[in-house]
């Protein structure tokens, strides 16, 4: 039940091998009801994120500002893609773990690029800033495939040179 964390005693939420369980029959929802030392060990936190990596929404900013855990979070989201959702709290259209990240990571143009050569669907998610740098669209032609470019602004998209870049010559 998702109430099971955010009413149990303190010694429970500060149970790290409890709350991992728990993580397990609940939403993602719940990890926010962990014992704040629990929260910020980042231990834990890579542990909950291998339960469901939709946590990340519901840590601590600064797990979704911390390069680590969220390319961590990235790299899981990528490999169990197909992992089905808790069935009561699945979502109509999944989201891409990196929606979850802070702005400063969604605008770090080399960030940006490490997630999109794991998945380039993450370039969704990127800034509108990056989605519209015309460099940036370059140095991703580098590394990405040509159906990347559809993540970009549509000025970026119609430049010849960063279609030139991306392979296209039509």
């Amino acid at each position: 039940h998702p109430a099971a964390l955010e009413y149990a005693p303190e010694t429970i939420r500060s149970n790290e091998e409890s709350v991992l369980n728990l993580l397990d029959a609940c939403p993602p929802a719940c990890v926010g009801f962990a014992s704040k030392a629990l929260l910020q060990r980042q231990a834990f936190v890579l542990k909950a994120l291998e339960k469901d990596t939709e946590t990340l929404l519901y840590l601590p900013y600064r797990w979704r500002n911390d390069p680590t855990i969220v390319m961590q979070a990235i790299i899981l989201d990528h490999l169990h893609h197909a992992r089905p959702r808790h069935e009561s709290y699945s979502r109509t259209k999944p989201l891409h773990v990196f929606a979850y990240a802070s702005f400063q990571l969604r605008d770090n143009p080399d960030f940006v690029l490490q997630a999109a050569r794991i998945d380039m669907d993450m370039l969704e998610h990127a800034s509108e800033r990056l989605r519209n740098d015309r460099d940036f669209a370059l140095q991703a032609a580098s590394s990405l495939a040509p159906a990347a470019l559809h993540f970009f602004s549509e000025a970026i998209q119609h430049d010849q040179a960063v279609r030139r870049a991306f392979g296209i010559f039509v």
